[in-house]
């Protein structure tokens, strides 16, 4: 059960760079999952169906941490989801993120938003290193 639609806290350890604000950034996040297969070469996202109340919970203008919705894409065949051994465990097929903060009210539907997820917001080292330094810097609006 979630909590505020928090399923976990992802937190980076002290100053990340000089024009930092806050110390020990951290962003929560909502995990959910999505079968399909994996991105084309031309495709630029995907939509996901995101229930009303998770999608609420999501877009608050100014909250003390900031939140994204996570998203993983799995392979249409749970058989293939995850491998493991003993040097390594593997996740298939990726995670993209979205941040709802400020997204417009949806008094007009009761159940599910659908939210367009940009194939750019891969949920790599690289971008959830810079989403820190953004939190870092005071931001709400992660981009």
């Amino acid at each position: 059960m979630d909590d505020d639609s928090v399923d976990r806290t992802i937190v980076a350890r002290g100053w990340l760079d000089k024009e930092a604000v806050y110390y020990s950034p951290r962003i929560d996040v909502q995990l959910k999952s999505f079968s399909r297969n994996a991105l084309n070469k031309g495709e630029k996202g995907f939509s996901y169906e995101l229930r009303k109340k998770n999608y609420d919970e999501l877009r608050p203008e100014n909250p003390l941490v900031p939140r994204l919705l996570v998203v993983f894409l799995l392979p249409a065949d749970k058989a293939t989801w995850l491998s493991q051994g003993d040097k390594q465990v593997v996740l298939r097929h990726a995670a993209y993120y979205l941040s709802l903060c400020r997204m417009p009210e949806r008094g007009d539907v009761q159940h599910t938003v659908t939210v367009e997820v940009p194939r750019k917001n891969l949920l790599s080292d690289r971008n959830l290193q810079r989403l820190m330094s953004q939190v870092s810097r005071g931001r709400r609006k992660l981009a």
